[in-house]
């Protein structure tokens, strides 16, 4: 009589193995010649097919493939989860806190992004990131970059600009432009209180 146990297949008893017929196992023999696999599942002998399907991880939501014919391995599930998702021990379930988090990070480099691609004030184009910026060097120039009467004003200060942050130099220095600035920071904030 054959046995068959795990991935393996036998004429002789195999400890912890479960009897097949001679049928079953000459059919899973046929079939590992031909490169598929055969596997003890529930108490039987199965012939996977070569097809495949996805399952994940319930502790890292890690994705892995298996047959079709493949019962669905402990700590997996056959639900493909969210971004946001954790499993709670039934089924996945959105994570608010990670969301949170995450919308804010997005919010956050959504408005990075609108100050350091760029934007138009009074027709002209500025591409500092007034919030992004501790570098003094960059901050000269982006003060050459200002309408000459303001450059002229900001030169005597020069030298006590070394502490300055960039947001606080718009609201000082070029107030317009420091709310302009600010408005896209409140509405920043306003998405990150909405969350």
């Amino acid at each position: 009589m054959p046995y068959a146990k795990d991935d393996k297949i036998s004429t002789q008893p195999i400890s912890g193995g479960i009897e097949i017929t001679e049928s079953e196992y000459q059919q899973a023999l046929e079939a590992k010649l031909n490169g598929q696999e055969v596997k003890v599942q529930s108490g039987t002998l199965k012939i996977l097919s070569f097809e495949k399907r996805s399952v994940w991880s319930t502790s890292d939501k890690s994705k892995m493939g298996i047959s079709i014919d493949e019962d669905v391995p402990d700590g997996y599930v056959d639900i493909e989860p969210g971004e946001f998702d954790e499993w709670d021990g039934v089924q996945w379930a959105i994570n608010p806190e990670t969301h949170k988090k995450a919308l804010k990070a997005q919010y956050w480099q959504e408005y990075l992004d609108y100050l350091d691609l760029g934007f138009e004030f009074r027709g002209v184009l500025y591409q500092c990131a007034p919030d992004d910026i501790d570098d003094w060097e960059k901050l000269k120039t982006y003060i050459e970059s200002l309408p000459g009467e303001t450059v002229t004003q900001l030169r005597a200060a020069d030298n006590s600009m070394n502490d300055i942050t960039i947001a606080d130099f718009l609201v000082l220095f070029v107030p317009d432009l420091g709310q302009h600035v600010m408005e896209a920071r409140r509405a920043y904030w306003a998405k990150v209180d909405a969350v």
